[in-house]
């Protein structure tokens, strides 16, 4: 059964991070294909004229991010957004047949877990997009921010409700857990949902912790395009490249110590509340701050490696595999779900991010490497022989093929 129109779910119209733009690249795809599209979003939908001009129906429900309204409000409408339920019921009336399908990509910062129980009555063709993992753990990343170590606690279990885990604090995480625990009575496995799509096969067990036992899970690995299309000559480079938002969680304080250990050069690109810290504290740390593509591909030319340092065990790491496929080796935490694949296919070093000495020893073996042999890495990586991602198409053709099987099982 072929699907006739797609309502895309998500919090933003406008790309404010990952799951936003891969929502509205989603988007553009069915569109390019003549698929009928419907944008359902929790914003007010007010810089959209692109969508508009693409013949995408959108649906505001006018609302605002958590950060952006009073502490009161934001811990009602985040726990329980009624007028995102209302106005999704409203849709769903008017708009639904047999071969709709409702994909949910973006929900926790505006539009809450009110949209999955207007959704319930349509539940064997709703997909939900775990572009994260707050479908199971309540800071979203399965890590304690608190003790700095990766968490393994059974999410709402009396030691995670107990426990402060939270990088803001306990109060905050007492909000999460209801929010939680709400989600479980909207979105569980009493309910036939068409599917989760999960962009790491690893993702899959993570998320059966918090009941998913009987849900269909289907892996559709994130599109990726390289940093560049000709392969950066990495063997006459010396300088390690961070590329990614200057926040704590992003592990980049402890690459700095690293590269300080290591004694090698250190480049950043992006911005976020330690810029200002690292060039008080870390002067040879160059920051280039936020750059477009063309000035990005320039300045990864002179790249002997891309660091990926992220704190919490990245679901997937788009920069790494951006960074594989321009033919720059990638260091990357031996707790990321990708760190076995980038290993095992001689792409980059995984290795224990929060051990300064581990991570120190990963950047000195990529320095002093010889030239022969970091040059058969980069040619390996940029060959991509085995594709740690997809394409743009082919990615698109995933979402549709899933589509197809959820509107068969559902019929």
């Amino acid at each position: 059964m072929t699907c006739e129109r797609v309502v895309i779910i998500n919090d933003f119209s406008l790309a404010r991070g990952g799951a936003t733009a891969l929502a509205l690249l989603s988007a553009r795809l069915f569109r390019d294909r003549g698929l009928p599209v419907t944008l359902f979003c929790g914003d007010d939908a007010s810089n959209s004229d692109d969508l508009n001009g693409l013949g995408i129906n959108i649906v505001p429900v006018g609302g605002k991010p958590l950060l952006e309204q009073g502490k009161l409000q934001a811990m009602a409408s985040g726990l329980y957004n009624t007028k995102a339920k209302a106005a999704l019921e409203a849709l769903i009336v008017e708009q639904d047949t047999p071969q709709t399908i409702y994909h949910v990509h973006a929900w926790s910062l505006i539009l809450s877990p009110s949209i999955f129980t207007a959704l319930q009555p349509v539940a064997p063709r709703v997909i939900v997009h775990s572009h994260d993992q707050f479908l199971a753990c309540p800071n979203g990343v399965f890590y304690d921010f608190q003790k700095g170590v990766s968490c393994n606690r059974t999410p709402l279990g009396l030691s995670c409700m107990t426990t402060h885990c939270d990088k803001r604090s306990y109060i905050h995480k007492g909000w999460r857990v209801a929010r939680q625990a709400l989600l479980g009575r909207s979105f569980g496995d009493q309910y036939p949902w068409g599917a989760i799509a999960i962009i790491h096969p690893r993702m899959e067990q993570r998320l059966k912790t918090f009941g998913y036992a009987n849900s269909t899970m289907v892996t559709v690995r994130n599109p990726v395009s390289p940093f560049t299309n000709q392969r950066v000559k990495v063997e006459n480079n010396s300088e390690f490249f961070f590329v990614g938002r200057m926040e704590p969680d992003k592990g980049v304080v402890e690459l700095a110590r690293a590269a300080q250990a290591a004694g090698v050069q250190l480049v950043t690109i992006g911005e976020g509340p330690l810029s200002a810290m690292f060039a008080e504290q870390f002067p040879e740390v160059r920051q280039e701050g936020w750059c477009d593509k063309p000035r990005l591909q320039t300045l990864l030319q002179t790249a002997r490696a891309v660091v990926m340092p992220s704190l919490f065990a990245e679901p997937f790491g788009m920069v790494a595999i951006e960074a594989q496929q321009s033919g720059i080796p990638v260091i990357i935490p031996d707790t990321a779900f990708l760190a076995e694949e980038i290993t095992a296919l001689g792409l980059g070093i995984s290795c224990n991010i929060h051990d300064t000495d581990a991570f120190a020893l990963a950047l000195t073996k990529l320095k002093d490497m010889p030239a022969t042999q970091i040059k058969q890495i980069s040619e390996t990586a940029f060959a991509n022989a085995t594709p740690l991602a997809l394409d743009e198409q082919a990615w698109g053709d995933a979402l549709l093929d899933l589509y197809t099987s959820v509107l068969a099982k559902a019929a």
